[in-house]
């Protein structure tokens, strides 16, 4: 069995993908050898607690230990041939795309040199999270050092950009989804894939620490949540005007959007226009116990995610913060677009609403629990439950042992 793994991402540690840092902790705790490969070097001010744990064991790309490395040069001149079957081979698969093939050829440059510390630290196997760059770049080394690898499917990397797609996957050991629908829409591209090459495993949380136990409810007021990076995607406008609508209502509530991103400065100068300043507050990215506790403090968790063609993004996968608020018993709204579904059952522990349909929905939703909460706590129980059996941490982590590491 793999005992010594390397992970390759795009940015380590980032803030807005701490499902990959918790599934790294895991498999620590479990006895396994992890070791980071980052394609870019951070420029995150907020890491996780368990991000001190994998510090001394991330690597980032160095030109100079590329160019100015006896070492690196060695290793070129012997995988001269190999090299130039990828340049052959990347070109030939992104000739319609340069910017495509002049990324994959920088990832190309980052594998050589991840090659030789992934050489001398003997890793057994390479899983990246990410289909496109980082599961090119295990790709790569997999290719050089004739070790395993696997990588994990989520949103972007699958919906706006598929070159060289198919041939990751035959290449791959396993390829992990994170939802049937990730897993379906790429057999629709390629319908000559082995289905059994494709597993899908759901992202997890810890149950214990995102625990309902210590719920807080100190004000009459109605409180509103939203977590999620500052994109088009996720909504946060639709949010923002249904605020407009509530105030208008008379309803005393606030919302709290929490995130950073692009749009940062257009949601500000909404609420602004809106005149609800007292009403949203928009905040940077939390440390994760300040984020527990705005969920205690929370009513409804509001995520309006949506298709956005235009944006490199798309739409969602299914957003982990979804699942921290169900775990949290909040009362859950999002759209039923790719994978959401999978997690939110509609009117049983959560509600979908298409966004054309936000406003006189959520407004039905939100009039009955200002009204009679307690008709909502069978909702927010049933919520808690499908976290509990399908999105927990350590039940995917096995999956994913079962999966991707046995007999390795």
């Amino acid at each position: 069995m793999v005992k010594r793994i390397g992970y390759i991402v795009s940015n380590f540690p980032c803030y807005s993908e701490t499902f990959i840092l918790r599934e790294m902790w895991e498999l620590k705790r479990r006895g396994y050898d992890i070791f980071v490969f980052s394609l870019k070097r951070t420029s995150e001010v907020i890491f996780q607690p368990q991000y001190l744990e994998f510090r001394d064991r991330i690597f980032y790309f160095s030109f100079k230990g590329v160019f100015f490395s006896r070492k690196c040069w060695h290793f070129v001149l012997k995988n001269l041939f190999k090299i130039l079957k990828i340049f052959i081979f990347v070109a030939t698969h992104t000739i319609d795309k340069p910017l495509v093939f002049l990324k994959n050829m920088y990832v190309l440059l980052e594998s050589i040199y991840f090659s030789l510390i992934a050489r001398d630290v003997k890793i057994h196997l390479l899983h990246s999270h990410f289909a496109n760059y980082p599961a090119s770049c295990a790709y790569f080394i997999s290719y050089f050092l004739q070790i395993p690898f696997s990588f994990t499917m989520h949103a972007h990397d699958i919906f706006k950009d598929t070159h060289l797609l198919d041939k990751k996957i035959e290449s791959a050991k396993k390829v992990i989804s994170i939802s049937d629908f990730n897993k379906n829409y790429v057999l629709k591209l390629f319908p000559y894939i082995d289905e059994s090459k494709i597993e899908v495993i759901h992202c997890g949380i810890d149950v214990h620490k995102f625990c309902p136990q210590n719920r807080l409810f100190r004000e009459n007021k109605l409180k509103i949540i939203s977590v999620g990076r500052l994109v088009p995607t996720k909504g946060f406008d639709t949010l923002v005007r249904f605020c407009f609508f509530l105030k208008n209502k008379g309803v005393d509530f606030r919302c709290l959007i929490i995130g950073g991103g692009p749009l940062e400065e257009r949601l500000k100068k909404l609420i602004f226009n809106l005149g609800l300043r007292e009403y949203v507050n928009l905040t940077a990215p939390q440390a994760e116990n300040k984020l527990l506790r705005y969920y205690q403090e929370s009513d409804f968790f509001i995520l309006p995610a949506k298709k956005v063609l235009s944006w490199p993004d798309v739409q969602d996968g299914i957003p982990v913060t979804l699942m921290e608020a169900m775990s949290m018993e909040l009362v859950v709204v999002s759209s039923p677009i790719s994978g959401i579904p999978e997690l939110i059952e509609d009117g049983k522990n959560g509600f979908l609403i298409p966004p054309p349909h936000y406003k006189h929905r959520l407004w039905n939703i939100i009039k009955i629990f200002i009204e009679e909460p307690q008709r909502f706590n069978s909702i927010r129980k049933n919520a808690r439950k499908k976290i509990l059996e399908e999105f927990n941490l350590k039940h995917t982590v096995s999956r994913f042992e079962e999966v991707v590491l046995k007999d390795a």
